[in-house]
């Protein structure tokens, strides 16, 4: 812990901390660098024993962090309270990785919970691309994700939507994963984020719409595609039923207005062209 505290004493510029301020506060910066190396500790072990020991080191520590946010932040400036609100992000990702790396699956789901209550777009996008990368398939898991992506669905902001249409990108990587037929929940959630991206889209800057109008296509084409694997695999009923999502929710896309380049002509003329061939 000493030395802790003479790493923050010795670099208050690049920590944004006071090291001088009280002993509470200084231990909670202590925890965020023992935190961080516990963690990267874990990533490096070569034996499962090794990880265990590092990330459940790191969770207890966290529990300690998020106690200090909770009951012992009196006296404490502006400036201090927003560094310690700009950590939480991070702190939830951190328990994540470790609570996903112990296989935890009732803490996963009660992390994803608080997030969703607390919605940052981009930090729910970090934890899906954690379970992706983990494998995890549990449904629980995966339901969870799905009560979140419903509470960002009621969101309209419009500096959201872009980060909604990213994050049903992961949802949509993870159900792949979970629910070989997800396509209408997905295609159903889509269509929601299309309509608000359709009424904001005068209030948005052009590069946004730009981005808006890529990120919305790589959906249904994406479907397209998942469709042509089934009709490989000789799965004709779900082929049909990913295709006919594709093109509803490209053909949802182009009555909006957004240019797709006449995606969804394409998409028949190619799909008829296979069923024929057959």
């Amino acid at each position: 812990m000493k030395a802790c505290i003479k790493i923050i004493d010795l670099y208050p510029a690049e920590l944004g901390t006071d090291a001088s301020s009280n002993i509470r506060h200084r231990n909670f910066w202590c925890h965020i660098i023992s935190i961080t190396a516990c963690v990267d500790l874990g990533r490096a072990a070569a034996d499962t024993a090794h990880q265990t020991i590092h990330y459940t080191s790191a969770r207890s520590q966290i529990n300690n962090c998020r106690e200090y946010i909770e009951g012992h932040t009196q006296g404490l400036s502006k400036e201090q309270l927003d560094k310690l609100s700009e950590a939480l992000p991070s702190l939830a990702v951190l328990d994540f990785e470790c609570a996903i790396r112990l296989q935890q699956v009732a803490n996963i789901c009660a992390i994803l919970e608080d997030c969703g209550t607390n919605l940052d777009p981009m930090q729910i996008c970090v934890l899906a691309d954690l379970v992706i990368s983990s494998k995890l398939t549990d449904p629980v898991i995966y339901e969870a994700f799905r009560r979140i992506t419903d509470t960002a669905l009621s969101s309209k902001s419009p500096c959201d939507v872009l980060q909604q249409l990213r994050w049903l990108r992961c949802l949509y990587r993870l159900a792949l994963q979970c629910e070989e037929n997800c396509v209408k929940f997905i295609a159903d959630r889509a269509k929601k984020l299309i309509d608000m991206a359709t009424l904001l889209a005068p209030e948005l800057p052009h590069t946004t719409v730009a981005a808006l109008r890529g990120e919305m296509q790589w959906l249904p084409i994406d479907m397209y595609n998942e469709s042509l694997l089934y009709f490989k695999d000789m799965k004709n009923q779900l082929s049909q039923e990913w295709y006919s999502e594709a093109i509803k929710l490209t053909k949802c896309i182009e009555h909006n207005g957004w240019d797709t380049d006449s995606l969804s002509t394409k998409m028949s003329e190619a799909y008829g062209t296979l069923n024929l061939a057959n």
